[in-house]
């Protein structure tokens, strides 16, 4: 999802600093050099969101206007913890460490901040205890910020997006995504590339006075349909 955000915000002109953890550097520089191919701007930066002294690294050459801040993960073991027993806090803290205080060190250092929560963040279930949790802070963070640092200029929203993962997936991920897309009026996933979209338009002027915000844009009216 992160790639197709990073070839939107280029092909709008925006010079778009493409993060991850630094061992997965071979996998951004290939973006870097897609959207320099297609005419675009784009530089690789290495970030472990968990860490308060790469964050202050990462933005030490200049201050940059928009933050999308899509780093999460769901483990194979959280998406199968479904047993008190089973649930390890240390595993519960690699969910949270990125999505939630991985969020907080975000906020303080962006002027428009793009938040991107997901269903679990809305609802409650069996398994993803972690994820689940740390989308639902997510969402409660971003309310708090936006009233807590006006002063900043930062506009913090939170865009909440349902079945990102591609239907063909045969993982445990991919079932749960399917299983939800199918549950919508449109019987499909949304897609990165209509999500960044929207990511496109929250990071523009034209949502300016957008702040604390949800947007259910791509959701393909789960929210509206019953479960069948």
């Amino acid at each position: 999802m992160g790639r197709a955000f990073v070839l939107s915000l280029a092909k709008e002109g925006g010079l778009v600093a493409l993060s991850d953890i630094p061992t997965r550097e071979k996998e951004g520089q290939e973006v870097v050099s897609h959207v320099e191919a297609m005419g675009g701007k784009s530089i690789w930066v290495p970030l472990d969101v968990t860490k308060e002294e790469a964050w202050k690294a990462a933005v030490s050459d200049g201050v940059l206007g928009v933050l999308a801040n899509n780093a999460g993960i769901v483990t194979p073991y959280d998406a199968t913890a479904v047993q008190p027993e089973q649930i390890s806090l240390a595993e519960f803290h690699k969910s949270t460490s990125i999505m939630i205080d991985g969020a907080l060190l975000g906020h303080k250092e962006w002027s428009s901040i793009v938040n991107i929560s997901a269903k679990a963040g809305m609802v409650g279930g069996v398994g993803t205890l972690g994820y689940g949790t740390s989308k639902w802070a997510l969402r409660g963070s971003t309310k708090y910020m936006a009233g807590t640092l006006p002063a900043a200029g930062i506009r913090a929203r939170v865009n909440s997006v349902l079945g990102l993962v591609d239907q063909n997936s045969d993982d445990v991920i991919g079932e749960m995504c399917n299983a939800l897309a199918n549950m919508n009026y449109l019987k499909r996933s949304a897609g990165p590339e209509k999500v960044a979209n929207l990511v496109v338009y929250l990071a523009s002027d034209g949502s300016s006075f957008s702040t604390g915000s949800e947007f259910w844009w791509m959701e393909g009216g789960n929210d509206s349909a019953s479960c069948r």
